[in-house]
């Protein structure tokens, strides 16, 4: 196994943050799958009917080597994956897969807010704004206006021309869109679902920006059981949209 570097930025702590290896020859993998929590379930009968563990079963048995990594921050976003590549460049891969742009768009606390300015500033300056949303009661009590950082044109850009001096080919899967009269558990606050329609037009626009990527489109696939996780018959919709679209 390599030692793998992911920069600044709070580790998650999570049972999503995990690492799946199969190659032989780090400077000839075929896949890397760069993943934040929805790939997976912490939900032990569940776990291998996720999406993200479905699919490294599939690259396995297609006899494919991969990278795979979900959640190896709190807070997974377009940084993260950008510090990791510049972190560890003896790895070199062919194509990317990954749901990122979720956590970059949704509503947050302040706090997180900061951990991502700091995951930008390791190789790039923060010249994001931030847009403030409703006030929002936190799991802890206190109330704070969450807010969303709003990724500059030169930002997008400078991370998707990275990304096509790595890769042969980018796939980017977007984020399903709910309806905000969806009753969950936990509460979600209004500004949540009006940001994941943002969170598709920050992936659209990437994908738009490079003539060798590809949309995995799951907009309307809406399986979740608490507005972020999937359900078990999402994450296998899931799987399926994206084997359909890598075509292995």
């Amino acid at each position: 196994m390599v030692k793998m570097i992911f920069g600044i930025g709070e580790e998650s702590i999570s049972k999503e943050n995990t690492i799946y290896e199969n190659y032989t020859d780090v400077t000839s993998i075929n896949y890397l799958l760069f993943f934040d929590s929805r790939g997976l379930t912490i939900n032990e009968p569940d776990f291998e009917k996720s999406h993200l563990y479905l699919l490294i079963n599939h690259l396995k048995n297609a006899g494919k080597s991969f990278l795979a990594i979900s959640r190896p921050k709190n807070l997974t976003v377009f940084a993260t994956l950008d510090n990791f590549l510049q972190l560890n460049p003896e790895l070199k891969f062919d194509n990317l897969i990954t749901n990122l742009g979720f956590v970059d768009c949704t509503p947050k606390k302040e706090s997180n807010i900061r951990d991502i300015e700091i995951q930008m500033t390791q190789f790039d300056i923060n010249d994001s704004t931030v847009k403030h949303h409703n006030a929002y009661q936190l799991s802890d009590g206190t109330i704070e206006i969450l807010k969303n950082l709003e990724y500059s044109d030169r930002y997008l850009h400078d991370i998707t021309r990275f990304l096509e001096q790595k890769f042969k080919m980018l796939y980017f899967i977007n984020t399903p869109i709910m309806d905000e009269s969806i009753t969950f558990s936990r509460q979600r606050p209004s500004s949540f679902f009006a940001q994941l329609a943002h969170t598709n037009t920050l992936i659209r626009k990437m994908v738009n920006s490079t003539s060798f990527s590809r949309l995995i489109d799951v907009k309307d696939m809406s399986f979740s059981y608490d507005g972020v996780h999937y359900t078990k018959e999402g994450h296998s919709l899931f799987f399926e949209k994206i084997i359909r679209c890598i075509k292995i």
